[in-house]
């Protein structure tokens, strides 16, 4: 009996052991993350690649089931940080360092929680842009119109990958297909009425992809074998205290 109330204390532990590394390792990827986005805004960008760099060690020696995400989310992360790596490489080169930095880092906090993750911030500031781009479509100001939608571009690039491990694939295939539309200037063959339904239609995946529960990615293998074991362990406590409690009647009828 007292075997496997030591065992079962033993996996407790070692839970808790696992969260608890779980969170500094987030902790100090954050911090690292934070400090690069800092640097690229202030152009010092050979600094930020140092702390780029970092991230990458920390990374490397971590097992992506410690951290708690997918394989397919870190995927996403180690394939942003090398744009983002690449983008502080080139300077101003290609574009603005900082947007990519900036993707990056909110992908990283969007790893990390699932409470109000910094990219749905940007909900109302897209929503606006879109009410612009609507408002020209409608109008035909075709000049306004293509500086509004290269605008809305660059919010929807800085959210994507965030989103891309928040929301379900079928929410992120919708706005993919919409944002495909409106920059190859297919508007140009629909009437007002099938353009002023087809923008309503983009700004409510809009609102659903911001507002949509997060996704819920696979489940870690290792908290899989965890949960069992728990289960199992549990049981043969009470299995060990029924045969416990039995041995004793037994015993006491003598």
């Amino acid at each position: 009996m007292k075997r496997w109330i030591t065992l079962f204390c033993m996996i407790l532990l070692l839970q808790k052991g696992v969260t608890v590394q779980a969170e500094s390792s987030w902790s100090t990827l954050n911090e690292l993350a934070d400090q690069a986005l800092s640097l690229a805004q202030q152009e010092h960008y050979k600094e930020a690649i140092t702390f780029m760099d970092r991230f990458n060690d920390e990374l490397t020696p971590v097992n992506r089931e410690s951290l708690h995400i997918s394989t397919e989310q870190f995927r996403i992360l180690q394939y942003s940080h090398s744009l983002a790596l690449q983008a502080l490489e080139q300077g101003n080169n290609e574009e603005e360092p900082s947007a990519k930095v900036m993707q990056f880092r909110l992908l990283v906090d969007a790893l990390q929680t699932n409470h109000q993750p910094l990219w749905t911030e940007m909900e109302e500031e897209m929503l606006s842009t879109f009410g612009k781009l609507k408002e020209n479509a409608e109008t035909g100001d075709q000049v306004a119109f293509q500086e509004d939608l290269a605008v809305f571009l660059q919010q929807y690039d800085l959210i994507l990958p965030s989103a891309q491990v928040d929301r379900n694939q079928q929410d992120i295939e919708k706005m993919n297909d919409h944002v495909a539309f409106l920059n190859n200037q297919s508007l140009e063959a629909m009437s007002d009425g099938e353009k002023e339904a087809y923008f309503k239609q983009i700004e409510k995946d809009l609102q659903t992809l911001f507002e949509k529960a997060p996704f819920q990615s696979d489940v870690s293998p290792f908290w899989v074998m965890m949960t069992i074991g728990s289960i199992i362990v549990t049981t043969l406590l009470y299995v060990g205290w029924r045969k416990y409690i039995g041995s004793q009647t037994i015993h006491s009828s003598y």
